[in-house]
């Protein structure tokens, strides 16, 4: 305890007395109030961020056209002489300004390096691409729309063709069978019965005589085979019906209009109905003319369904 009495306490006077009082910003010598000058002058300099040569001469335009009109500039002078009294309006009565204007026009500066009446041409033919753009999206939608239709069109036909050839073919058949049993060796209309191309001894001497036509596909979703196809053309070709006897060259139904393959379907549907009171939809003979009114729901496809 005698060792720390001898010491000084480090909250004793003398102590504080020792210490040199040095306050912060403050200079002892020239080099370092310039120093401190300097440091000064940036952080000023980077609190103020420069203003362009644009954005001043804007600032003092806009200064100077806040003020008034000084009574005694010489345009007020003028003014003066013809009436005009402060607060009163000029101009004549436009759209929109009842009473004239109550202040000057404004400025307009141009900046651009493009002459007078550039920028209105600009817009205009911005404007006009504009309109030819639309204008050709639009012809080309219509005309998307129009190929679509097409398409489904084209595509709807082919299947009705298809259904229409189908029920030809199946009528066919069943007008060749009804017609045999009434002991018919030649059918009433020439396409009524299925015709066969016959096949020549060189060509397949094991095969049968006779080749069905183009009309009688191997596939049933085709109503013709690229085989029967390559040989349909032949000129020296000799067609018959199934008993042997001669028959013209197969017609392509692909080949006829969709009004021709109707006229066809009905010719030989009506033969069927009036001759063998047979209808093919319903794939039934039936025993009378009383029958087939009553239980047949109609004379053509969609009347079955």
């Amino acid at each position: 305890m005698a060792g720390s009495d001898s010491d000084d306490d480090y909250m004793s006077e003398a102590l504080l007395t020792s210490m040199n009082d040095v306050k912060p910003g403050v200079s002892k010598s020239r080099e370092q109030r310039r120093q401190l000058t300097i440091h000064a002058n940036r952080e000023v300099a980077r609190s103020q961020k420069p203003m362009k040569k644009t954005e001043l001469e804007k600032a003092k335009r806009d200064e100077v056209l806040a003020k008034p009109i000084s009574a005694e500039s010489k345009g007020f002078a003028l003014l003066a002489k013809m009436g005009y009294k402060p607060g009163m309006r000029l101009g004549v009565q436009k759209e929109g300004q009842t009473n004239g204007l109550d202040e000057p026009l404004p400025i307009e500066l141009k900046t651009g390096r493009t002459g007078l009446g550039h920028e209105a041409e600009a817009k205009k033919q911005q404007k006009e691409r504009c309109e030819a753009h639309m204008k050709q999206m639009k012809e080309r939608a219509a005309m998307h729309n129009v190929l679509v239709g097409d398409f489904r069109k084209r595509k709807r036909n082919q299947g009705e063709q298809k259904i229409v050839i189908g029920d030809i073919m199946k009528s066919r058949k069943a007008c060749h069978e009804l017609d045999t049993r009434n002991d018919l060796e030649l059918p009433v209309e020439q396409w009524h019965w299925p015709i066969y191309r016959e096949r020549k001894a060189a060509e397949d001497p094991l095969a049968s005589t006779f080749r069905p036509t183009p009309q009688f596909p191997k596939r049933k979703d085709l109503p013709f085979s690229d085989e029967d196809e390559d040989h349909a053309d032949e000129d020296d070709a000799t067609y018959v019906y199934a008993n042997g006897k001669p028959a013209p060259r197969e017609e392509r139904l692909r080949e006829l209009t969709a009004d021709e393959l109707d006229e066809r379907l009905r010719s030989i549907t009506e033969h069927l109905r009036n001759t063998h009171l047979y209808c093919v939809w319903c794939g039934h003979q039936y025993e009378t003319d009383l029958d087939l009114t009553d239980q047949c729901p109609g004379v053509t496809r969609g009347d079955h369904e």
